[in-house]
C-alpha cells in the first residue's frame, strides 16, 4: 500500500512541474524609440524555427501599444514587429511556463526633405540610392521622388543609413538617423 502510495505522490509530483499546454504566454508593449508613446495598430508575429522560419500567430497591438499572445507551449520563438514609417524589429527568446513579458521599442524612419532647383527651374526627379557600406554588396535604388513643379519641394522617408541623393545636376551622400528630420537642397 505504502508503494502504490509513493508511486502516485511521484506521479504528481511529476505532472505538477510540467508545463502545461496552453498556460503559457507572451506578451509586452510596443513604443517609439525616439518618444516611449504607444504604437497603435503595430503588426505582431509569433515564429518557430524548425528547418525553416514559420509563423505560428499574428496579432495587432492595441491603442496603448500592448499585444499579447496566450496559450502556447514553452519553447524557443521569434517576435517580430513591423509597422510602416518603422525599422522592423524582432527578439528571440525563450519561454517559459506562465507570463513571459518582452516589450519592443521601434526606431522610426528618417525624413529628409528639401528643395531641388536644376538651370533655374523646379521639378526635377530625384534618386535616393543606399550605398555599398549600409550592410548590402551593392547601391540599390531605394526611392524616385519628383520635386513640385511649382516649388522644388521634395520629400522622402527612409530608415536610417548613408545614402546618396542623386539629381540631374550632381548628387550628395547623407547619413540620416532613426526619426531625424534633415533638410537636403539642390541648386543647381
Amino acid at each position: 500500500m505504502k508503494k502504490i502510495f509513493y508511486i502516485m505522490l511521484v506521479t504528481v509530483l511529476f505532472f505538477a512541474c510540467v508545463p502545461k499546454v496552453g498556460e503559457t504566454g507572451i506578451y509586452g508593449v510596443v513604443s517609439a524609440k525616439a518618444t516611449g508613446e504607444p504604437i497603435n495598430a503595430a503588426n505582431v508575429e509569433l515564429g518557430i524555427y524548425n528547418d525553416k522560419y514559420e509563423v505560428i500567430t499574428r496579432t495587432t497591438t492595441g491603442y496603448d501599444g500592448r499585444y499579447e499572445f496566450q496559450d502556447i507551449d514553452a519553447g524557443s520563438y521569434r517576435v517580430i514587429v513591423s509597422k510602416n514609417g518603422y525599422d522592423d524589429a524582432s527578439y528571440d527568446l525563450k519561454v517559459q511556463s506562465g507570463e513571459n513579458k518582452h516589450d519592443f521599442f521601434m526606431a522610426g524612419f528618417a525624413k529628409v526633405y528639401g528643395v531641388v532647383t536644376y538651370d533655374n527651374k523646379f521639378g526635377s526627379s530625384l534618386l535616393v540610392w543606399t550605398l555599398k557600406d549600409n550592410g548590402i554588396n551593392e547601391d540599390i535604388l531605394i526611392a524616385s521622388v519628383n520635386s513640385s513643379p511649382k516649388d522644388g519641394y521634395y520629400e522622402v522617408s527612409i530608415p536610417a543609413g548613408k545614402y546618396k541623393f542623386r539629381t540631374l545636376g550632381g548628387s550628395q551622400v547623407v547619413t540620416v538617423l532613426s526619426d531625424e528630420v534633415k533638410e537636403l537642397n539642390f541648386y543647381y
